[in-house]
């Protein structure tokens, strides 16, 4: 959704719940042909393997770049964007330095899920949302 406009956001949804609605009517079509529930499983999940390859393919967020202060990347990213879409943005992309000291986390250590599964109340409360 950040990759698109803000006058395109609702389209975007809309076609996000297409998918869904695509792969329910579609999973019944596999579903009478693989009738027996092992096979129907194992052909449901194989289906997601040519999305692993997509991770490469589909760049970061622009947003989650900047506020990581991958301002290399970023720049790539927002060149790369700007020449598929005719336009310049060398003036623009200069001040990114600028914003990652501004809207960086201001040095302050994230927390990783691995430390917060270490604490027994946190991890109580993370596989109770987790598991029901």
């Amino acid at each position: 959704m950040e990759m698109v406009g803000p006058q395109h956001q609702t389209e975007m949804g809309i076609a996000i719940q297409v998918g869904w609605s695509i792969g329910f009517v579609t999973l019944v079509g596999v579903a009478w042909f693989f009738r027996n529930w092992f096979w129907l499983q194992l052909v449901v999940s194989l289906s997601f393997v040519p999305f692993a390859f997509a991770y490469g393919i589909i760049p970061e967020s622009p947003r989650w770049l900047l506020t990581r202060g991958k301002t290399e990347k970023l720049k790539r990213l927002l060149t790369k964007a700007a020449a598929v879409n005719g336009r310049d943005v060398e003036e623009d992309i200069r001040n990114l330095d600028f914003l990652k000291d501004k809207k960086g986390n201001g040095g302050k250590r994230t927390t990783t899920l691995f430390e917060v599964l270490k604490m027994s109340k946190m991890r109580k409360r993370f596989f109770n949302m987790v598991y029901q």
